[in-house]
């Protein structure tokens, strides 16, 4: 009996784990594209006003941002869909996809 009930609580704390792991890397990514979307409207004003060759490179930069916005998008389905039994794989293609759009803002940042 006292095994059972440790298999139980155990069991409960790993699926409220997976899920707490789920729902934060869900709002992370909610929240990445809602700078994304931010970042689209900044570059949409400045569009307006800029130049030919400014215009190129706003243009360019909206472009990655864009396929950003995408590529998280379609990683929120993936982690909505993602099991309990594949989590590890589900939450480690999320993590590198999240550290490869922190580096992208990083680089942004930099030019």
């Amino acid at each position: 009996m006292i095994a059972l009930t440790i298999c139980i609580v155990g069991c409960a704390e790993e699926k409220s784990t997976f899920e707490q792991e789920r729902a934060e890397l869900t709002e992370n990514f909610e929240k990445s594209i809602d700078i994304i979307n931010d970042r689209i409207s900044e570059i949409d004003k400045k569009l307006e006003d800029a130049g030919e060759e400014v215009s190129k490179d706003l243009k360019d930069t909206k472009e990655e941002l864009m396929g950003k916005r995408s590529d998280l998008e379609k990683g929120m389905d993936k982690l909505g869909e993602a099991t309990e039994e594949a989590w590890e794989d589900s939450k480690q293609w999320a993590e590198d996809t999240y550290e490869s759009l922190e580096d992208f803002f990083e680089d942004m940042k930099s030019e």
